[in-house]
This record gives C-alpha cells, structure tokens and sequence, in this order.
C-alpha cells in the first residue's frame, strides 16, 4: 500500500463479492478500497474526504467518511467493481 504520500490514519476491512477488502485513510485526504489477497488498490482512490469508518446499512458494506463541510457514505459494492 504505497500510493500515499502521508500517514494511513484509519483502517476498516469488509467482505465483498467474496474477497475480503481493506478501505485506508490517510493524512493525505484519500481513501483508497485495496483487495487484502493480491495487495493492488481497487479503483480510484475516494479524495477530499477522511475516512470515519466501515460498516453495514442493510446488509451493504460502506465507508463512511467526512470533510470539513458533509458525510459521505460509500457503497463498498459499488467501489469494487
């Protein structure tokens, strides 16, 4: 997980289309969805925003993150296609 240019801050994994993911924030301003079994970034990274957490709404895999101005949740699902 190299592609920061600042520390990772927050940590959450989930389970997805039967992988499991790791979704990092950093100090940088980005949140990046990686796949824990080949370690590669999974998409663009989500910018502007700090990741809060991860967690399920209705069975649905999320991140939840925030900048100086809302809250974004984020459908993992989605992410990792």
């Amino acid at each position: 997980m190299t592609s920061y240019t600042d520390t990772i801050a927050t940590l959450g994994t989930a389970h997805v289309a039967g992988r499991t993911i790791a979704v990092t924030g950093s100090n940088d301003g980005t949140t990046r969805v990686w796949d824990l079994a080949s370690g590669r970034q999974i998409g663009a990274p989500f910018t502007g925003h700090h990741l809060q957490m991860v967690t399920e709404i209705a069975g649905t895999p999320v991140a939840v993150t925030q900048s100086s101005d809302d809250i974004r949740v984020w459908d993992l699902t989605l992410a990792t296609r």
